[in-house]
């Protein structure tokens, strides 16, 4: 089962890809182990290649498999390919003007957001004059050893923070130089919530 599955991926695809890129590209139906047992069954049964560049391998279909194209279906191949180009050429333009419209519609505000948004920002401002008003009423004398303290504190956690942080982008870097889609789709796959995901800054 693991065996067919690969060797018809790499069959349609008829592309070199490491193990890794064949695990995840299957949609993980298979354990990576297993996925290697099957590639070196179809390397041993000459159906597919096993190319080494350093440290990495790769694997594709023995090109002998195909038939080899005659001069008019390469140049009919040549056609499609020019004219696919230009189509594809054209959907970018068409998806950067698409682009360019929703940024600009969505940084519009109705006039009921607009409203809803001053009524908010009111209310905000009455709030904080008055604890403005009721901190400027209290007097309060910190000790200034317990203020060292908590300051201290303060660095602490923070550089921790920015610590975990650092680690974790890391590890997901290394993931992302293997993954074979974008990083949003690899946070949302495995549930990764960013600190702008949330709206919070490490104070500086």
């Amino acid at each position: 089962m693991a065996e067919k599955s690969v060797l018809d991926y790499l069959t349609k695809q008829n592309r070199p890809y490491s193990l890794n890129d064949i695990v995840n590209n299957l949609l993980n139906a298979f354990g990576k182990a297993v996925v290697q047992k099957a590639i070196d069954k179809l390397v041993q049964d000459g159906k597919i290649q096993e190319k080494v560049y350093g440290k990495q391998k790769v694997y594709l279909v023995d090109q002998s498999l195909f038939k080899e194209e005659s001069p008019v279906e390469l140049q009919a191949m040549d056609v499609k390919i020019e004219e696919l180009e230009k189509s594809v050429k054209v959907s970018e333009v068409g998806f950067k003007e698409a682009q360019a419209q929703l940024k600009e519609l969505s940084s519009s505000l109705t006039m009921e957001e607009a409203l809803d948004q001053v009524s908010g920002l009111t209310k905000e401002t009455s709030d904080l004059e008055a604890k403005y008003k009721k901190l400027s009423e209290m007097t309060v004398v910190v000790d200034p050893k317990e203020r060292d303290t908590i300051r201290k504190k303060r660095e602490l956690y923070f550089k921790e923070w920015r610590g975990r942080k650092r680690r974790c982008m890391d590890m997901l870097e290394a993931i992302l130089e293997n993954y074979p889609k974008s990083k949003s789709c690899l946070f949302e796959e495995i549930g990764v919530e960013t600190d702008e995901d949330v709206n919070v800054c490490i104070p500086k």
